[in-house]
């Protein structure tokens, strides 16, 4: 399911061309989010999606805007650049797997908008692909609280205590 446009190389490519890129990206994380709520079975990480799929509703939408300021024209999309294909999900996904293609594709995302913000030369959008690029680094750490809360994930750690402290390390404490 993840893309295979892992080198996307914004220095080749026109302004326009990376907004339609990021438009693209965003119309397809949704509607993974989309599909992959209607599938598993955990209430917490239905929830999660659904919420994603609403941010990223409001991330097109608000892409697309921009665009259409731009040029006056809505984007055309490519579907070949969203980091989640498929709008269909298949009814076995699991929860684990789902959320595990969800935080590789947000980190991936984040790089883009990282680049894409790097490469800017207006401040506006400078300054939107910055938002944009923490949006998917926060989306990445909600995924993976709600990955660790799963059976077999790492979210039933144990806390230290002091009497916890190993025979002679007690000074770092």
């Amino acid at each position: 399911m993840p893309s295979d446009n892992k080198n996307v190389n914004l220095q080749e490519m026109d302004p326009l061309t990376a907004l339609r890129i990021a438009i693209s990206r965003e119309k397809g994380a949704r509607e993974f989010y989309l599909g992959v709520s209607g599938k598993v079975s955990e209430t917490s990480v239905k929830n999660r999606f659904t919420y994603l799929a609403d941010v990223e509703k409001d991330h097109f939408d608000q892409l697309s805007d921009f665009y259409k300021k731009l040029t006056g024209e809505s984007p055309k999309l490519d579907m070949k650049y969203a980091e989640i294909k498929g709008a269909t999900v298949s009814g076995d996904i699991t929860a684990e797997k789902a959320l595990d293609l969800a935080m590789g594709a947000e980190q991936k995302a984040y790089e883009f908008y990282h680049q894409a913000a790097n490469q800017a030369k207006s401040n506006n959008a400078k300054k939107m692909f910055e938002y944009l690029a923490g949006e998917e680094l926060e989306h990445k750490r909600l995924l993976s609280v709600d990955r660790a809360s799963l059976p077999g994930g790492h979210g039933h750690f144990q806390w230290a205590t002091h009497w916890d402290t190993p025979p002679g390390m007690e000074d770092l404490w």
